[in-house]
């Protein structure tokens, strides 16, 4: 926000450093950072020429943030480490999770959890 009313490329430089280590903490949410880095750079630089090298500005820290800290960890436990025993990757995953996560989130039975999806947004009970 300080980006888009401001224009000072520290506020972006700041946003990006945010979105990394928002990524390395839960990767999902670092994505959705990310996007919102984009988006302060599409509304700030509308209809104005720079709108590149603004994105580079933003996203620079993430990438530079993530492959720091991801190379680390590979040189220090190993890519096999690193992808299979904690599950940073869906490979090789054990029987357990794999039926874990059906059941949590119902693509055991995906006709009656869709039902039941359905049944909330209407407002039915079930």
């Amino acid at each position: 926000m300080r980006f888009v009313s401001s224009g000072a490329t520290a506020a972006l430089v700041g946003a990006g450093t945010m979105a990394g280590l928002a990524c390395l903490a839960k990767a999902e949410m670092g994505l959705a950072a990310a996007t919102v880095v984009v988006a302060a750079v599409l509304v700030r630089s509308a209809g104005r020429g720079g709108r590149w090298s603004a994105m580079f500005v933003g996203l620079l820290p993430i990438a530079l943030l993530v492959a720091a800290v991801y190379g680390a960890l590979v040189a220090q436990v190993g890519w096999r480490t690193l992808v299979e025993e904690n599950h940073l990757l869906p490979m090789r995953l054990p029987a357990a999770l794999v039926y874990y996560n059906r059941r949590m989130f119902g693509f055991d039975e995906p006709l009656r959890s869709l039902a039941q999806m359905l049944a909330i947004a209407s407002g039915w009970r079930c």
